[in-house]
């Protein structure tokens, strides 16, 4: 009995080790990258660097930040909403005021897909 219970400790002791070092994977600072929207008939598709209605888009125009405690910032617009997020496979839930954003981590690049508008943020 001992040595099951050793055994089942060890197994989870694994497990907690794999999810940190997983959420420690994903959490940090990811800055806008693109955006692209279809809306009536409208496309609108912006990177850093380019102009859009009359200022140059930069990295910071849309900035998460996520901590390994589950903990958020997300600067996006010129406002500031914190809040937590949670992973389940590689989709990330960010939940501000609320409301819930899902982003795709893929690589260094989450995507978040909403209403019509795909945006990009890279680490």
């Amino acid at each position: 009995m001992k040595k099951i219970v050793t055994i089942l400790m060890a197994t989870l002791l694994c497990v907690c080790s794999l999810m940190i070092v997983g959420c420690s994977n994903v959490a940090g600072t990811y800055k806008f990258k693109s955006l692209s929207s279809s809306d009536g008939g409208i496309e609108i598709n912006v990177e850093v660097g380019e102009k859009y209605n009359g200022v140059t888009i930069t990295e910071d125009f849309v900035v998460l930040e996520l901590h390994d405690d589950g903990t958020c910032k997300l600067t996006a617009y010129n406002q500031t909403l914190t809040g937590v997020w949670t992973i389940e496979g590689n989709k990330i839930t960010v939940t501000t005021d609320g409301d819930d954003s899902i982003f795709v981590k893929k690589g260094r690049k989450l995507t978040m897909v909403e209403d019509g508008t795909t945006i990009v943020l890279s680490k």
